[in-house]
């Protein structure tokens, strides 16, 4: 077991090591709105896309990052040791709070939040979120603060992300860690008495519905119909409430988000001859989903990368000045690799409608082109 922890933190030092010496880089900075795939590859830096993806450790940056936000200053650095990630596949709620205790900060496992609770709470929540809408795994660790309306969403040591609030739900597993800057600070009863008066202001309601109906011409509730007027209320409360707490709006959009990938694919797959064509088309896109590594030894002309492991909020903002009629070509290594499918499925969550998956790679075509290669 000893041998297999310091494997785990041996791995994970690397990763930091690497991650620190590789800057931040915003992907798309006030980029213009542009009219073809020419202009948008002459205008945008390369992503640093190897950089930004912290693996295993991204429940400590995220982490590190809210106890940041609530004015504790910490370096991931020294937190890569067992109390805190137990496992190759990263970090538990239970080892994230422990982090954040022994920084000073007050932790707060929740769950089952809506809406209105986030805004009340007004805290950093390191939230246990899906990589990609298209997976079924919640296992991925994100900071996420409410801001008008909406949530930024600090991934990694990638530049802040603004979404939705119904991507966010869409794509969060109910599970959070509230963080705050001291131990005894009450965030649970902060999000209880604001429950509370919710509760306080439904009553209040339900009373003066049944004042006003008294006062009708109707007269459907009177003085010696107490269990009506009780019914009436215990309505009234019920459909408040349900509407509040449930947060029907949010929810509803949120579940339009998270069932979206499960929807019949839109997008074609065609061959290697739709890839070819896309390199020498200034309208198209050309896309490889495979690793920055392998894309640096080698892709097809034109081609611009957006690895699989890029996260959803990386990828929409990288793509958001091209119009969502652009015609894109995805291709990964060959027909065996199925990165392409997952990184067009985030294509088309994002509004693409014009997406063909290649069946053959990069293995089919550097055959075809053994001379002359990139």
């Amino acid at each position: 077991m000893q041998l297999v922890n310091s494997f785990v933190l041996l791995t994970c030092i690397s990763i930091v090591n690497c991650s620190q010496a590789a800057s931040a880089t915003v992907i798309l900075a006030e980029a213009e709105q542009v009219s073809s795939v020419c202009d948008i590859s002459g205008q945008l830096p390369v992503p640093d896309w190897q950089g930004n993806l912290t693996g295993p450790l991204c429940g400590i940056y995220s982490s590190c990052t809210a106890l940041e936000l609530v004015g504790i200053p910490s370096n991931p650095k020294d937190f890569v040791a067992s109390p805190y990630i137990g496992s190759c596949g990263g970090s538990s709620a239970a080892e994230l709070v422990r982090l954040a205790n022994d920084a000073g900060a007050g932790a707060h496992v929740v769950s089952r939040l809506s809406a209105f609770d986030l805004w009340i709470t007004r805290a950093p929540l390191v939230a246990n979120v899906r990589i990609s809408p298209t997976s079924d795994r919640f296992n991925h660790w994100v900071v996420a603060v409410w801001s008008d309306g909406g949530m930024v969403l600090y991934d990694g040591i990638e530049s802040p992300h603004k979404v939705s609030l119904a991507e966010f739900l869409g794509n969060w597993s109910g599970v959070g860690i509230v963080v705050t800057k001291s131990q005894d600070e009450a965030v649970l009863a902060r999000i209880w008495l604001g429950r509370l008066c919710l509760v306080e202001i439904a009553v209040l309601a339900g009373l003066l519905c049944l004042r006003l109906l008294r006062r009708s011409s109707v007269k459907i509730v009177k003085m010696g119909q107490p269990l009506l007027a009780m019914g009436i209320l215990a309505t009234i409360m019920a459909v408040g409430g349900n509407v509040v707490f449930g947060d029907l709006g949010h929810h509803n959009a949120g579940v339009k988000v998270a069932t979206a990938s499960s929807a019949v694919t839109n997008y074609r797959h065609g061959t290697l001859s739709d890839a070819q064509a896309a390199s020498t088309d200034p309208n198209s896109l050309l896309i490889d989903a495979r690793y920055e590594d392998d894309f640096k030894l080698g892709t097809i002309p034109g081609a611009v990368n957006i690895p699989v492991a890029a996260s959803q909020w990386a990828i929409r903002d990288y793509l958001e000045p091209l119009p969502r009629e652009t015609p894109i070509v995805v291709f990964c290594q060959s027909q065996r690799c199925a990165f392409d499918d997952s990184v067009a499925s985030h294509l088309t969550n994002l509004g693409f409608s014009d997406v063909t998956v290649c069946n053959e790679g990069w293995s089919e075509y550097s055959k075809l082109h053994k001379e002359g290669v990139k």
